[in-house]
């Protein structure tokens, strides 16, 4: 595929990888960007731009959405940490075990 071909896959995955990480109790973005740029010896190597707004104007508008509703679940996420860590209770969860 052509590098463009590539450059719009990459924006549509990382769209869709949002949309997931926003509704998952832990949300980071990990991943392998290029070009590597050497940070230090101790560090290793760091990756290309990892900011939202990297991606293109498109994909920046759809992950903001997204980041805005996560911003609104965080309550809910912090309680649901909280009573993992106090009860032991699985942060995911099937739905029989909270409403059965």
């Amino acid at each position: 595929k052509q590098w463009y071909q590539r450059r719009v896959r990459v924006r549509e995955l990382i769209v869709r990888w949002f949309q997931f990480g926003a509704f998952s109790p832990i949300f980071r973005i990990h991943g392998h960007r290029l070009p590597e740029d050497p940070v230090s010896p101790i560090c290793g190597s760091s990756g290309g731009p990892n900011e939202v707004w990297e991606f293109g104007e498109t994909a920046y508008e759809a992950i903001k959405v997204v980041l805005f509703i996560r911003e609104k679940l965080r309550p809910y996420v912090m309680e649901n940490m909280q009573i993992a860590t106090e009860k032991g209770i699985p942060i995911m969860r099937p739905l029989w075990f909270d409403f059965s």
